[in-house]
Parts: C-alpha cells; sequence; structure tokens
C-alpha cells in the first residue's frame, strides 16, 4: 500500500522492471523539514513516479513553487522534476502540464528547486516527479518542504 503525505496523490509509470513504491520516511536523515519526507523507492525497478496536490489560485497572481529534494546514487541516474499544471488538473500527462528540470543534480544531498508562475484560472496543481529510467540498484528519492508563496498581481 501507497503511504503518501495528507492532502498528497500518487501518480507512476511502471517501467519494464518493476514500479515504484511510496512511504512516508521519517528518518531524520532524510527528511529536510520536519518529522517526515514523501519517499519514492525505485528498489532496481524503472520508470518515473510521483505526488502533485491540487490547489485554490488566484487568477493574475504570481506564486513562487519552491521544493527540495533528494536522491541516492544509483549506477543509472535520477531525474527529478517539478510540474505545474495551470489548469488544476490531475494527469501528469497532461498537455498543461509544464516540467521544469531540478536546478542541480548531485546525488545525496538535499537540493533545492523553484519556479514562478502566474496563475490562469482559480486552480492549479503542483507535481514532484522521479525518473529512473534503467533498471538498477539504489535510487531512492525523498521530497520534502513544497512551499507555494502567493506574490500577488
Amino acid at each position: 500500500m501507497d503511504r503518501v503525505a495528507e492532502g498528497w496523490k500518487v501518480f507512476r509509470r511502471r517501467g519494464e522492471f518493476g514500479e515504484p513504491t511510496f512511504n512516508e520516511n521519517k528518518n531524520p536523515v532524510n527528511v529536510h523539514r520536519g518529522i517526515r519526507s514523501q519517499e519514492i523507492a525505485f528498489e532496481s525497478s524503472d520508470g518515473e513516479a510521483g505526488v502533485h496536490r491540487t490547489l485554490d489560485g488566484v487568477p493574475n497572481h504570481r506564486y513562487r513553487i519552491s521544493a527540495w529534494g533528494i536522491h541516492y546514487p544509483s549506477p543509472t541516474p535520477i531525474e527529478l522534476f517539478l510540474g505545474v499544471d495551470l489548469t488544476g488538473g490531475g494527469d501528469d500527462q497532461a498537455p498543461s502540464v509544464k516540467w521544469f528540470p531540478w536546478n542541480a543534480t548531485e546525488d545525496a544531498q538535499w537540493l533545492h528547486t523553484q519556479t514562478e508562475i502566474r496563475a490562469t484560472g482559480p486552480r492549479l496543481t503542483i507535481f514532484l516527479k522521479a525518473v529512473h529510467r534503467v533498471a538498477a540498484g539504489g535510487g531512492a528519492t525523498l521530497f520534502d518542504d513544497v512551499s507555494i508563496v502567493d506574490l500577488g498581481e
């Protein structure tokens, strides 16, 4: 059974070799801030997976969205992405989702990313995604400390 933070939903694309699982990690070394983080465990599988959350917004307001992520070494790279759907949709593959690669890519350290968007409607959806393109050991990924700040017009 997948365990995810309250208010967030899971999405995943199964690879050829299994599928990732979801867990709330409470180990302090795996938490950026607070008492738990969202873990995606690839465990020698490939594919892509993440979480998303839809929020109320104010049309024409600018929003700063930021998040922290960490991924542990794997023989094949793990790629992290922040996505935003300004229509408020929940489909990670919808053409309305704009994806932003994480600002940094180093292994085994907390990495920050952020972007600014302008809301076009009353809802927006935030996506956090990890991609493990080739099945290999390792590759656990954690997301934490997501913030959405309304910057006004």
